[in-house]
């Protein structure tokens, strides 16, 4: 595994535990599927263009629970950390 092909593995794990997180709080029970798309470009700039995460659940209906658990999610500290462009430095010691 390359660490391009990590960071959005990362991503997916991070909100497969949420999902569950929720799952359990909400007393449901589901199954959980997750597909993890993205674009690493093969000429730079070397980044991300998009990466897609798409949940699947078995057994539970999410029309009255749809909105409140994209909420919960979207607590993932993946995902946030993704969002908010940290700044990064890279030293030589």
């Amino acid at each position: 595994m390359s660490p391009p092909d990590v960071l959005p593995g990362s991503l997916g794990s991070c909100i497969g535990v949420y999902v569950r997180k929720y799952l359990e709080g909400a007393k449901l029970a589901a199954g959980l599927k997750l597909k993890i798309e993205a674009d690493f470009p093969k000429e730079p700039p070397m980044c991300f263009k998009e990466i897609k995460v798409t949940i699947y659940l078995e057994g539970v209906e999410l029309d009255e629970c749809r909105l409140a658990m994209m909420e919960f999610i979207k607590n993932c500290p993946v995902h946030n950390t993704l969002k908010a462009s940290p700044a990064i430095s890279i030293n030589l010691g």
